[in-house]
């Protein structure tokens, strides 16, 4: 009897993984940030996060994708709002 994965089998699949991933990182976050600088550690997990976004962006073709012009400063914003939300987080994290 072969079970048949349905799309909504496998977004919650993906999100049971996406909220086990958020545990970790908090996890690891606590036990690492007592010992190391709040910069050292947003420097660490900024470049990791970034290695695995574009090895999923790479395998998926999303580099292929041009950006127009005028989205790019939207896109520098967000990017300047993901620094900051991930500062805000990670020294809060750390109280």
């Amino acid at each position: 009897m072969a079970i048949t994965v349905t799309d909504n089998m496998r977004g919650a699949f993906l999100m049971m993984g996406a909220m086990a991933a958020f545990v970790v990182n908090d996890t690891i976050l606590k036990a690492v940030g007592l010992n190391m600088p709040l910069p050292q550690l947003l420097a660490i997990r900024g470049a990791l996060t970034t290695l695995v976004l574009a090895l999923v962006a790479w395998r998926s073709g999303i580099f292929q994708l041009r950006i127009p012009r005028r989205d790019r400063g939207l896109i520098l914003l967000r990017t300047i709002c993901e620094v900051a939300a991930a500062y805000f987080f990670i020294s809060s994290l750390l109280r």
